[in-house]
């Protein structure tokens, strides 16, 4: 039974049965909460593939493609033609808010005819090996997409932190070194997302004037000019944009996440993909926002509302970091182990992926 909240899923790439078994049971779960429609490429369904090997709880839209010669020499008459084909059945179905997902570069030049929807790309290991596929159409892939989620840390290392999630979790085997331009002599906090106007910029300025002993750290795209008050101060940094790979550097490097977004409504409702990300590291983590479906326990984590809320838990972080003593506070609980090794790999794919797409919801 789908999930009336949830958006559903309009899914866009290859035949069912190419998907690989993992992929398969991927979508099959995220199914029992939204309605998927399996949009096959043209060329890639055989004529002898039976239409049961869809599961029951998806619809299948087979695109059907014009002769060869007109297809090539009108190819945007014939995208247009093909995403008219997905509109309508988006429309026919009355599918809730749907989201776009690729899994095949090929699917772009049809995807990008639907403005009207949020596109996702999800960056496998096979992303590379279409014939149309080229390294310069991945990118303007990337470039559109709203999501992008990869299949391996490998896949993620060069992509843009501030859009993208890991399939499997975000834990990192390696450690790596600190970043150059990551201040050095206090304790750092840092934040890593859009900087735009759901931050609660009082709050931040608030207690980072009431505490210079800590450096701030800031990463992600400028969206507000409310930040420019804040890079006075002396102990404020802002970083720019990173990478996925060089954000989690910083993340292993600082000694505290913060959240500090605002305590409202519309901010709340859902958890932005940053706090997404955070909440997968095993690092101190601040929220300042009652955000709806937030773990009531999860350790490390704190909620906070105030600065002098904010600005009592940091010596508490300092001194968890500052010795090989655990601290006790029932502010902050040290992590004693991992996620527990009876999850499987699929079991944690569905919590990560249906997780990011609410976040787009």
């Amino acid at each position: 039974m789908t999930s009336k909240h949830k958006s559903d899923l309009v899914v866009i790439g290859d035949a069912w049965h190419d998907c690989s078994p993992a992929y398969q049971q991927l979508f099959n779960h995220l199914a029992r909460e939204r309605q998927i429609l399996w949009v096959t490429l043209p060329g890639q369904q055989p004529g002898d593939a039976p239409h049961e090997q869809l599961p029951v709880t998806m619809m299948s839209l087979p695109l059907k493609s014009v002769l060869s010669p007109i297809a090539h020499w009108w190819p945007k008459w014939h995208q247009q033609r093909l995403a008219n084909q997905i509109r309508d059945t988006i429309a026919s179905l009355n599918l809730h808010q749907p989201l776009v997902l690729l899994l095949a570069q090929a699917a772009y030049p049809i995807a990008e005819k639907l403005t009207e929807h949020r596109m996702i790309y999800l960056r496998s290991r096979n992303s590379r090996q279409h014939a149309d596929a080229t390294p310069d159409h991945e990118e303007s892939v990337i470039a559109r997409a709203d999501l992008v989620i990869a299949e391996t840390v490998e896949l993620a290392r060069p992509l843009p932190a501030v859009k993208t999630s890991l399939l499997q979790g975000e834990s990192w085997i390696e450690a790596l070194p600190r970043p150059r331009d990551l201040p050095r002599g206090r304790p750092v906090a840092g934040f890593h997302g859009p900087l735009d106007d759901t931050l609660d910029w009082e709050l931040l300025s608030q207690t980072a004037r009431r505490r210079p002993d800590w450096y701030w750290v800031l990463i992600g795209p400028r969206q507000t000019s409310a930040l420019d008050p804040l890079l006075q101060l002396r102990n404020v940094f802002w970083l720019g944009e990173k990478n996925f790979e060089q954000v989690a550097a910083y993340r292993q490097h600082w000694q505290l996440t913060i959240m500090p977004y605002r305590n409202e409504p519309s901010v709340t409702a859902k958890i932005p993909l940053s706090m997404q990300q955070a909440l997968r590291c095993d690092k101190p983590l601040v929220v300042s926002a009652d955000f709806a479906e937030l773990p009531s326990f999860k350790p490390l984590l704190s909620k906070i509302h105030t600065m002098q809320e904010f600005s009592e838990l940091l010596p508490i972080v300092a001194q968890t970091h500052s010795g090989p003593e655990e601290s006790t506070s029932p502010h902050l609980v040290s992590l004693s182990h991992k996620r527990a090794a009876t999850a499987s790999l699929c079991e944690l794919g569905v919590r990560e992926l249906d997780g990011v797409l609410d976040s787009l919801s």
